[in-house]
């Protein structure tokens, strides 16, 4: 019962946090084991060392793409807002300045790749300035750069995480460690059961073996072999569970009496 109120308390942590609520950590200490709530410190310490050693930020050249590149989406946007409200001259002259940013934009793109070649990998798509291959000046078309966390992620194998995204992160392995849990116990009282229901069967097979053989023994010392048939008989009566022995055995002392064995 006390892991089932865990349970439940620790499900609608990660919806929390993936909407980046706050969840505090004297909720999380409560409902957490202690173990669980020391790894979220020390997952959050490792995100912290690898901002501050191994993180490697954006060139000069990148920083610089990405402010005119955000300049330039702005004009293109505010030109069509004015479109919206119908105001028609405003628009085209702001998106006239949006293309014109976005060209010369287009320009530097080439510049600082022919330059540096690495720079490549800090674009969201492939690059070509061949002819009819060349991005389209707009905000579509245009490549946009991706941040430090998935270039990182990408590139290095290095996940950066938000204190959010750790704590998600252990919560989840808690519920999924409380399931394991909870599925092991279940196990193990279906084994209990099938064990207790063996036995009765055992008990119930071991009766009717020893009746059925002192029966056969009286019958056969007094002459009457044929009766042996209901020792047969009962071979296809006994229950699945263990019946393939059982009729082992009472075949075994049918010998040849049974009338499948008997010969002319």
């Amino acid at each position: 019962m006390k892991e089932e109120k865990r349970k439940i308390k620790l499900q609608k942590i990660p919806t929390k946090l993936l909407n980046g609520e706050h969840v505090q950590n004297r909720t999380l200490e409560m409902w957490l084991t202690k173990d669980e709530f020391k790894t979220i410190e020390e997952m959050w310490d490792e995100q912290k060392e690898f901002r501050e050693d191994l993180i490697e930020s954006k060139p000069e050249e990148i920083v610089k793409y990405q402010k005119r590149f955000n300049k330039a989406e702005f004009s293109y946007n505010k030109g069509n807002n004015y479109s919206l409200k119908k105001n028609h001259i405003t628009a085209k002259s702001d998106i006239r300045d949006a293309d014109n940013q976005f060209e010369s934009l287009l320009e530097y793109l080439e510049e600082i790749l022919n330059a540096n070649f690495s720079l490549y990998k800090w674009f969201d798509r492939d690059i070509s300035f061949e002819s009819g291959y060349q991005p389209n000046i707009n905000p579509v078309g245009m490549p946009r750069t991706i941040s430090s966390s998935e270039y990182n992620f990408k590139y290095n194998n290095i996940n950066i995480l938000t204190t959010n995204q750790v704590k998600q992160q252990v919560v989840e392995l808690a519920l999924r460690s409380i399931d394991v849990h909870q599925n092991n116990s279940e196990l193990t009282t279906k084994q209990k059961e099938i064990v207790t229901v063996s036995k009765k069967h055992a008990l119930n097979l071991n009766t009717l073996l020893d009746n059925y053989v002192h029966r056969w023994q009286r019958w056969t010392t007094a002459g009457l072999g044929n009766i042996t048939l209901n020792i047969c008989d009962l071979t296809q009566k006994i229950p699945h569970d263990g019946g393939i022995l059982a009729s082992y055995l009472l075949k075994s002392l049918c010998l040849s009496s049974c009338p499948d064995n008997q010969t002319e």
